[in-house]
């Protein structure tokens, strides 16, 4: 999360500004690939908090 944060205040502090470029390993090569898309921060942090309540019952398989 918090490198949506520093893409929000990149876009927030330099309007008008374009990203011309942008890479990353792992979780920046993630957030590399959504700021390719324009996708506004807000977004990025919906799906972010989206991914970490997937339903355990689809995906975990219990010992129990």
């Amino acid at each position: 999360m918090s490198y949506v944060g520093v893409y929000k205040a990149l876009k927030e502090l330099h309007k008008g500004i374009p990203i011309n470029s942008i890479i990353g390993s792992s979780a920046g090569g993630i957030l590399a690939l959504a700021i390719s898309t324009e996708m506004k921060p807000e977004t990025i942090t919906q799906l972010c908090l989206e991914m970490e309540t997937i339903p355990k019952d689809k995906y975990y398989k219990s010992e129990e």
